[in-house]
């Protein structure tokens, strides 16, 4: 930023030098001459071809300022387009994970099926007793518990697989 001002600085007064300079000597210092119009041709000239370069520089700077601003701008719009974009596919799983809950008969049909497990433990080899059970309830229930841990392990996956900068507290 500062070079700008140094260059628009040394530009105005090379401007003011040529055209006040130039107007002052010829016409205070050489008093027997006086300004024709081939001279404000002249000054025209150099008015029109000083500020037509400054003119253009400024363009040149301020086009691309305009570009560096678009990126980040695309940048942030891209960040809130990914934000929206898991926030929409999250609550589709999650309503999809509730529809798949009530189709199985809501939360009752889990809390059935763990009295069940309960009470078929007793004494012995623990790891074998769950072996089993846990055999003989999926046979029972594969078609519906297999599509219930399919949308939740997805929800779980698109969560730990997403981009997302979120700070854990």
């Amino acid at each position: 930023m500062q070079v700008g001002v140094v260059i628009t600085a040394f530009g105005i007064g090379m401007f003011g030098w040529y055209t006040f300079g130039d107007i002052f000597f010829k016409s205070h210092v050489d008093s027997g001459k006086y300004i024709t119009n081939e001279d404000l041709g002249n000054l025209g000239d150099l008015l029109g071809g000083l500020c037509g370069g400054l003119f253009s520089l400024a363009g040149v700077f301020l086009l691309i300022e305009t570009l560096r601003r678009q990126r980040v701008e695309f940048t942030k719009n891209q960040y809130v387009t990914t934000v929206q974009q898991f926030n929409d596919l999250f609550f589709h799983m999650l309503n999809l994970y509730e529809s798949v809950l009530d189709s199985m008969g809501g939360r009752k049909f889990f809390m059935d099926n763990f009295q069940a497990i309960y009470r078929s433990f007793k004494a012995g080899n623990a790891i074998d007793i769950a072996i089993n059970t846990y055999i003989n309830f999926y046979d029972n229930n594969s078609t519906k518990v297999s599509h219930y841990f399919r949308v939740l392990y997805r929800i779980f996956d698109l969560i730990d697989n997403s981009f997302l900068n979120i700070a854990v507290r």
